[in-house]
């Protein structure tokens, strides 16, 4: 064992041992087969696994099953402490220390006091009284006496502020264990420098509370200066909705630790899928499968798609594939594959029916792409723009125009007239649909009286746009929006006990209530007659005692039979006749007592109808009464 001095700080090393080899532990290739290639290697089960338990004395190891070992280290580095009067040292895999009173602490820079180490124990003790210090000084109670100023007695430093009065040294000393921040400290390393005693230089000596590696997924603690990092149960809560594995925290350690698109947990990490479960592994949506790289994609091979697109190219499913150099996927009408996997109407090779072209730029089955392609269909027999037409109008000319239809315009269509004309004489021109109409204006309609005034090209009654009248008389005098003169409109034309329907334009009884206020009782409007009641609203209004029921017809009665026998409007023990009159009965139901039975034709309750009605002592009904005598 050998300890090496660092010669710019105040730390040494401890070498012991030879090199461990990990390579035993990873997973290898699988060999080639018979006249076959090698096997490919297997997935790595240390992949993402973080084995490093901080702790010198122990290997790191992770094995075939992803498990992390950790026994006793063949060869250690440790970190020694010089002036702390310890030696570190591995006892197995567990960090030791140990006493070393030839590691004496640091200089405090007094000149009365020694520095030893009393098992494994710093300590600064005081010189003997009178020991000569700043060589005209003496030594007492570990004070240099004789100063002429506070640099005699030692040199102020965090731990220490030294003075001189009355030409004896004096000092003041910070609390044992006070944190020296003029010196550097590393974070976490359970070490810290401190004031000692009554000595002015800081020592770097334990610090429990100095163990934080800044790492949520473990608990920390001190095995002297030694951090020891825990990791906390696997599944906590850390980071951004992350979850603690193996003491480190990573995006999830299963399932519910993943939300939204990514709700899969593989490999630690919220992914779109699982493909390691197979193409159809959770988390992708209905119709879609999970690729190698555990994203949702269309499809990972022809299984993923249907329908039309039942191809699997490039993790998408399209019609075809047109690298397989065949039309597999293609079907009429559109049977040919083309180089963007899309199945098309035709392509040079051909496609289309007999009597149309292959339009090589849209790859579409069109009518022509020249006008020979148009030469049995006439009389469409100009290709323009794929299309066999009547004519080319940017060709100049009418070619392909004759008969009532010669003339060629815009569209390529011939049509029926043009400025130039083409109309018969009792027709116009209208130019902007190139159709012969009635008329374009007024003049036009000139014979066709009445029908005298031109609205949208069609000899009309009256034109309604224009605000007027012109061309309504008699009985039909008001002009509305049909340009047809009617009976009435919202301006009146009805004589006075009348009224407007500006539904229908006919004048009639009514079309509210209001318009049977003066022909009582009929003060109700129904269908634009005035009745004497509404059966639709669902009441009574309009009837009153003693026929207070709106009936069928919309009629006033004593009572409502199209309800039943007992309809609403008849006093207790009466009954509703079909005819809406209140009566006895109408059926034994309507009967009780000594009077049981109904006779219908009357409508009255009586005692018998016939001989069986009556009680052996009276056998007999009196059909006149009738009652059983």
């Amino acid at each position: 064992m050998l300890r090496l001095p660092l010669i710019a700080g105040s730390l040494s090393i401890l070498l012991v041992g030879c090199l461990q080899e990990f390579d035993q532990y990873r997973p290898q290739g699988g060999g080639g087969g018979t006249g076959g290639s090698g096997g490919t290697g297997g997935i790595d089960p240390c992949a993402g696994v973080d084995c490093d338990d901080e702790n010198p004395c122990t290997q790191d190891i992770c094995d075939v099953e992803g498990e992390c070992l950790h026994p006793a280290a063949t060869v250690v580095t440790l970190q020694q402490v010089d002036g702390d009067c310890q030696e570190a040292k591995c006892e197995g895999p567990e960090l030791i220390s140990e006493p070393d009173n030839l590691d004496l602490p640091l200089d405090d820079t007094n000149p009365c006091t020694d520095e030893v180490c009393t098992a494994g124990v710093p300590s600064h003790p005081a010189l003997p009284d009178e020991t000569v210090c700043n060589t005209i000084g003496e030594c007492n109670g570990g004070m240099c006496t004789d100063c002429s100023e506070a640099s005699e007695c030692g040199t102020d430093t965090f731990c220490a502020t030294f003075s001189c009065a009355a030409f004896t040294c004096d000092a003041i000393f910070q609390p044992v264990g006070t944190i020296d921040p003029n010196q550097p400290d590393t974070a976490g390393d359970c070490q810290a420098f401190q004031c000692v005693g009554n000595m002015a230089a800081s020592m770097n000596l334990a610090d429990p509370g100095d163990n934080d590696d800044n790492n949520e997924c473990t608990t920390d603690s001190c095995n002297g200066t030694t951090p020891v990092h825990t990791a906390v149960a696997d599944d906590t809560p850390c980071g951004n909705d992350g979850q603690c594995v193996n003491g480190n925290c990573a995006d999830c350690s299963n399932d519910a630790g993943c939300m939204g698109v990514n709700d899969q947990c593989v490999n630690n990490t919220c992914s779109d899928c699982d493909g390691t479960i197979g193409v159809n592994g959770p988390g992708c949506a209905m119709g879609e499968q999970c690729s190698a790289v555990n994203t949702c994609v269309d499809c990972v091979d022809d299984g993923g798609c249907s329908g039309g697109n039942d191809q699997c190219v490039g993790n998408t499913c399209r019609d075809c594939d047109f690298a397989s150099g065949t039309d597999v996927g293609c079907s009429a009408p559109n049977d040919q594959c083309i180089n963007n996997n899309t199945c098309v109407d035709c392509d040079a090779t051909g496609g289309c029916p007999a009597g149309e072209q292959c339009n090589l730029g849209t790859n579409t089955c069109v009518d022509c792409t020249n006008d020979m392609g148009c030469s049995t269909q006439a009389p469409l027999d100009q290709c323009v723009a794929n299309v066999c037409r009547d004519c080319d109008f940017a060709a100049g000319g009418d070619v392909g125009c004759s008969g009532t239809n010669d003339q060629c315009i815009a569209n390529n269509t011939c049509v029926d007239c043009d400025a130039t004309g083409g109309c018969l004489a009792a027709d116009q021109c209208n130019t902007g649909t190139n159709t012969c109409v009635d008329c374009t204006t007024d003049a036009g309609c000139s014979t066709q009286a009445p029908l005298d005034q031109c609205v949208a090209n069609v000899c009309r009654d009256c034109d309604f746009a224009s605000g007027t009248d012109a061309g309504c008389s008699g009985m039909n005098d008001q002009c509305i929006a049909t340009n047809t003169c009617v009976d009435c409109d919202a301006t009146g034309g009805c004589v006075a006990a009348d009224q407007c329907n500006t539904g229908t334009n006919l004048c009639v009884d009514c079309v509210t209530d209001a318009g049977c206020s003066t022909q009582a009782p009929l003060d109700q409007c129904v269908g634009n007659i005035c009745r004497d009641c509404d059966t639709a609203s669902g009441t009574d209004d309009g009837c009153s005692a003693p026929n207070d029921q709106c009936v069928a017809g919309n009629v006033c009665a004593a009572c409502d039979g199209s309800g039943g026998p007992n309809g609403p409007g008849c006093a207790g023990g009466e009954q509703c006749t079909a005819g809406n009159l209140c009566v006895d009965c109408v059926d034994n139901g309507g009967c009780n007592g000594a009077t049981p039975l109904c006779k219908v034709a009357t409508n009255v309750c009586v005692q018998c109808l016939m001989d069986t009605d009556c009680p052996g002592g009276m056998p007999t009904c009196n059909m006149m009464t009738p009652v059983c005598q």
